[in-house]
């Protein structure tokens, strides 16, 4: 074979080689932009929404305490209304999240190796049922004021609101921590 022949040769050899190398690299970069666009979409996001969520939940449950304790007619108004803008928040975030959630997904590994899992639907789920009847107990509660004296409405937001208040609150509380453990764990994919 002559120098021509092994150069030419030897030019088509690197070329095929920097394309073959070339796709797998496309095909790598890729596969971390879809999973790092998976994280900000599914994630990251569901972070934000559920942060906002969870601040509108604390602020109907400030203002329904306000309402309760307050005796001008017109700051007990107020107060009503403030909570039913919060509660319009609440489900607005909550709406925005909910396709966010995802079913048994894995997505990364801890420092032992062993895979995590995410299955945040079923929470989400089960804290939307608890924000269901909380809403159905302030409601009743809302009625209440005015009717009867404070020490009785008091009496019912112990009874109605708090076994419902820490399950939901808690609830969101993790479905926030899932989120974030799935953004930093999630890198691990890529």
């Amino acid at each position: 074979m002559t120098i021509k022949g092994k150069i030419l040769s030897s030019f088509i050899t690197v070329t095929v080689l920097l394309l073959i190398a070339g796709a797998l690299i496309g095909s790598a970069m890729k596969t971390v932009d879809e999973t790092y666009s998976d994280l900000l979409e599914k994630d990251a996001a569901a972070q934000g929404y559920l942060g906002e969520a969870l601040a509108s939940f604390c602020l109907i449950d400030e203002y329904l305490h306000d309402a309760v304790s307050f005796e001008d007619p017109e700051r007990i108004q107020d107060a009503i209304e403030t909570i039913a803008e919060y509660k319009t928040d609440f489900e607005t975030y909550m709406e925005l999240a909910a396709p966010l959630m995802r079913e048994e997904t894995e997505y990364g590994s801890d420092e032992s190796g062993n895979y995590l899992y995410i299955n945040d639907k079923e929470l989400f789920e089960t804290t939307m049922t608890y924000y269901e009847q909380y809403i159905v107990a302030i409601d009743e509660i809302i009625a209440e004021i005015g009717n009867v004296d404070e020490a009785e409405i008091q009496s019912q937001l112990v009874e109605k609101i708090d076994p419902i208040y820490d399950p939901l609150y808690d609830g969101i509380f993790e479905l926030i921590s899932i989120k974030q453990d799935a953004t930093v764990h999630g890198s691990d994919r890529a």
